[in-house]
């Protein structure tokens, strides 16, 4: 039901490239973790196949091992070609947004959690709270939460008055 205003038009360009900002940031430090957590199965297994050289730990022991790093190291080569996936252009992730922004509905309908998380991030970059006495999540811009209390006002006059 919701349509793009010329406004949020205009801020599209500014939008995408504040989401590429975040999202090469998001990426590289994920990306850093992931490779210092590779590193360090690659190290365990050296000093095992060590240990085991020195007499330290049987080769059922080593066989477990070596087992539980290479099922360790395939997790996080998934997780680090997941990241590659990820990365887009500039123009791509601004096709995206004016995708998205012309369709929000059917953005949301499609996206995974992570794409979902961004684009609440990029439309309330405030954040989103929560009203306990509503039950009501409604974005921290003010101006916003009253057109869209005025439009449920609105709407909830339509109709039979006593709800027949």
């Amino acid at each position: 039901m919701m349509e793009p205003t010329a406004i949020l038009l205009a801020k599209l360009p500014e939008l995408a490239t504040r989401e590429w900002a975040t999202r090469k940031v998001r990426i590289a430090k994920e990306a850093e973790v992931l490779s210092k957590r590779l590193e360090a199965q690659r190290s365990m297994q050296q000093k095992a196949v060590v240990a085991r050289i020195e007499d330290k730990i049987s080769d059922s022991d080593l066989e477990g091992l070596k087992r539980s790093v290479a099922e360790e190291t395939f997790n996080i080569e998934a997780q680090i070609a997941e990241l590659d996936r990820e990365k887009s252009t500039f123009d791509e992730l601004t096709k995206q947004a004016n995708a998205q922004v012309l369709s929000l509905a059917q953005a949301w309908i499609k996206a995974g959690t992570r794409e979902k998380q961004e684009l609440q991030w990029a439309l309330f970059p405030q954040g989103i709270s929560y009203d306990l006495q509503k039950r009501f999540f409604a974005p921290a811009n003010v101006s916003l939460v009253q057109l869209l209390n005025e439009l449920f006002d609105s709407l909830s006059q339509d109709g039979v008055p006593d709800g027949i």
